[in-house]
């Protein structure tokens, strides 16, 4: 059984990009999965994949400890991924 894109339902060809368990056919997929995110969460999972905790996050953000958490929830939900570490790796990635 061939695989299919997460973002188009497309065959994969040669080459594929993968972002944690996602995979994506191509790089265009990969972007509009990505374009998901809030410009804020953006910020926070940059600040993840660099291996800041949420204090730090907070500090660095000017935001709440409670608003960095609610903002790694979000992310972890739009983007399907199952831990921070994953998240940080996504972004690490590429």
């Amino acid at each position: 059984m061939a695989k299919r894109c997460d973002m188009c339902g497309g065959k994969f060809g040669l080459s594929r990009h993968e972002l944690s368990r996602k995979q994506f056919c191509r790089r265009q997929c990969l972007e509009e999965y990505k374009s998901l995110l809030s410009a804020r969460e953006r910020e926070v999972i940059v600040l993840l994949a660099e291996g800041l905790t949420n204090a730090a996050i907070a500090k660095r953000l000017s935001l709440s400890d409670h608003t960095v958490k609610r903002h790694v929830a979000n992310i972890l939900v739009k983007l399907d991924l199952p831990t921070r570490a994953a998240a940080g790796r996504s972004m690490s990635t590429y």
